[in-house]
């Protein structure tokens, strides 16, 4: 078993986000290379823009507030001692479900009356079965809350790397080999396949080697007399209110092409958007996910109130040290650009 100190490890830390994002960022790259070849423009704008909101506002809404807020939350190891730290964390974590059952559904009936949509349209089902499988990965996002204060960063990179796997071959062997399925129904259960993999991975390693009691892992029975912890559920209040800013400052131009372009030019976009970040979401998403996995418990346990006092001005310096560094790099990649066209 790994020590915890070694767990919080900067470098053993990057070295797992990073070999994980390199498999789930190379891998739908080769088959997103191929597949453009093989669908037409509108397929690829309904699965890189419209898709991708969908499942975007389900998940992201849901469970970031929640994900960044219980990072902070400190479970040394897991052992007896440290069962009701646990109980209560997954008492918090619970919530997630609720959010995304309701966002799930406002989501659908906003695309159906927006879209005009019946039951029987193929982008219909297709919306409805991509809930499904957000509500499966939602399922599973208290016990990946869990493995992620935990460090187990293995587990994490075996079950995400099989469910990335898993869903480029469903889309990949339904448009081989039902070439007369809707892409949407294809994309849809692509998707599907991703959750349920998810969903699996983490239960099955929680539950089949019993890191914890059932009890601790539901902790809901009758008679529970176990209070919420208070701090921490004001704390995911605050992220899940900069989640929304968050979002649509990351997917407002997405949000603006849906409206008020053409289909060819999402697809375009959907295109530029996923080559052209690839390499910089390798370099520099593990540097910030492993930054704030290392640094998020470090504050004094004595000043707790004081650090969620300070969480907004300490967010804001953080906000302005991403975007002060993204405009450097992208300042000097213009500038190779332009030095390479000269």
């Amino acid at each position: 078993m790994v020590r915890d100190a070694d767990r919080t490890n900067f470098s053993r830390t990057f070295k797992y986000l990073m070999a994980m994002q390199f498999l789930a960022r190379g891998i739908p790259f080769v088959v997103n290379t191929w597949m453009v070849r093989h669908i037409t423009v509108e397929d690829y704008a309904l699965y890189a823009i419209r898709f991708h909101l969908f499942i975007t506002v389900i998940l992201f809404l849901s469970r970031e507030g929640y994900r960044q807020a219980c990072m902070r939350v400190d479970i040394r190891c897991y052992d007896a001692l440290n069962g009701d730290d646990v109980a209560k964390l997954m008492k918090i974590t619970w919530w997630i479900l609720p959010r995304g059952i309701t966002f799930t559904l406002f989501a659908c009936m906003y695309i159906f009356w927006s879209e005009g949509l019946s039951f029987s349209h193929p982008n219909a089902k297709a919306y409805l079965i991509i809930g499904f499988s957000c509500i499966l990965e939602l399922l599973a996002e208290p016990l990946y809350i869990l493995s992620q204060n935990l460090h187990l960063l293995e587990l994490r990179l075996i079950v995400e790397t099989a469910a990335t796997i898993l869903r480029c071959l469903t889309t990949y062997i339904l448009i081989v080999k039902e070439t007369g399925m809707e892409k949407g129904l294809v994309f849809a259960f692509s998707q599907v396949a991703y959750g349920v993999c998810l969903f699996f991975g983490y239960w099955s390693y929680f539950l089949l080697f019993r890191v914890f009691k059932i009890s601790t892992l539901f902790p809901f029975r009758v008679g529970n007399q176990m209070d919420d912890d208070g701090q921490l559920s004001s704390m995911c209040d605050l992220f899940n209110y900069q989640s929304i800013w968050k979002f649509f400052l990351q997917e407002g131009e997405k949000i603006f092409l849906m409206f008020f372009d053409t289909p060819y030019n999402q697809a375009v976009y959907g295109l530029i958007d996923k080559f052209g970040s690839l390499v910089v979401r390798l370099v520099f998403l593990p540097f910030e996910e492993s930054s704030y996995t290392t640094f998020a418990r470090t504050g004094p346990r004595g000043n707790q109130n004081k650090e969620v006092r300070k969480l907004p001005y300490r967010s804001a310096e953080a906000y302005f040290v991403n975007w002060s560094c993204g405009c450097g790099i992208w300042a000097k990649l213009l500038l190779l650009s332009l030095q390479t066209v000269v």
